[in-house]
């Protein structure tokens, strides 16, 4: 080019400067869409053969690739959103001296 920059066709992308080959980058990405619940660097390295700290660095770019630029909070602005059978975490213990058959959550941070 007359400026003296090089370009290549993955310039400008969450590609670019990467060593690895486009076809790990492409299964990774199936993955992570794929995956229902999600899925962690640790399944990716195993499944693509690569390091764990090369899997976390896929999932990070391209979760951040996957982001929305302008996203709205969630049923728009001031709107409240009702939310039914929410699991909030934590184990459910039997203990106290409450009635029999209380339930208390214990969350542990």
């Amino acid at each position: 080019m007359a400026c003296g920059n090089q370009f290549t066709a993955t310039s400008g992308t969450l590609f670019h400067d990467s060593h690895l080959p486009l076809q790990k980058w492409f299964m990774a990405m199936a993955l992570m869409c794929e995956a229902k619940k999600g899925i962690s660097a640790l399944q990716i390295s195993r499944h693509i053969g690569v390091t764990h700290k090369t899997a976390w660095y896929l999932c990070h770019r391209i979760r951040k690739a996957m982001e929305e630029a302008n996203a709205e909070p969630l049923g728009g602005t001031g709107k409240v959103v009702e939310v039914d059978e929410t699991y909030l975490g934590g184990r459910i213990t039997r203990k106290g001296s409450g009635p029999r058959g209380k339930l208390r959550l214990r969350f542990s941070a």
